[in-house]
């Protein structure tokens, strides 16, 4: 038995990545794999500062059984290339020495921009035990290139309710559908791809850093 072990942006991302996770290995049959309580950095800007990645990837490192650590971060500025991001994160864990598998994504441009990629499932149903965004909403366009999806899913929800990732991202998690998810944006694509990588480098016994 061996853990996985997230390296996350916030708050909300702290219970909403171990729900995607655990789901995505449920459908992977991955029994042997759990997931280790996510290390929040509160902030990309606490992992792109000098030292800042190495020292949660360190943490990271130290957890009980790890067998792999995965970073999911937000590329949110529109200058943010989010596999330029990842690389450079790569070049850094390299160069520090990593000890297990890692893998790296940035969602484009927000990890609610997955909620937008599985609108239909999402839609019409209580969030966490409230009224959630309203049945038959549709949006037109593309997810990975809204600027502030946290605002869209405020004016969406009813009355005076609006997004907080504490309480909405993680039930807004379990209802993701993989397929309409992954077919509408390129960063969960690219997410269950590390995944699948990192999976593959854990039962190879390889230590691969993959962005």
């Amino acid at each position: 038995m061996g853990f996985l072990v997230p390296i996350v942006e916030g708050d909300g991302e702290i219970e909403a990545v171990p729900v995607l996770l655990r789901r995505l290995l449920e459908v992977r049959q991955r029994w042997d794999l759990q997931i280790a309580r996510p290390k929040n950095a509160h902030g990309c800007g606490n992992l792109t500062k000098v030292g800042g990645l190495e020292k949660f990837a360190e943490l990271a490192f130290r957890e009980r059984e790890c067998a792999g650590v995965l970073i999911l971060m937000d590329a949110d500025e529109e200058q943010d290339c989010p596999m330029q991001m990842a690389q450079r994160f790569v070049q850094r864990i390299q160069n520090y020495g990593a000890r297990f598998p890692v893998a790296i994504v940035f969602a484009r441009r927000e990890y609610e921009a997955w909620f937008l990629a599985s609108l239909e499932t999402i839609a019409g149903q209580d969030i966490g035990g409230r009224p959630g965004l309203p049945a038959n909403l549709v949006f037109d366009g593309d997810v990975e290139n809204v600027r502030s999806v946290k605002g869209w899913l405020s004016r969406n929800l009813p009355g005076n309710r609006i997004y907080k990732e504490t309480e909405d991202q993680a039930p807004m998690t379990e209802r993701i559908d993989f397929l309409r998810a992954a077919d509408r944006s390129r960063s969960f694509r690219r997410f269950c791809k590390a995944l699948d990588d990192l999976i593959d480098a854990i039962d190879s016994s390889q230590i691969r850093v993959t962005p």
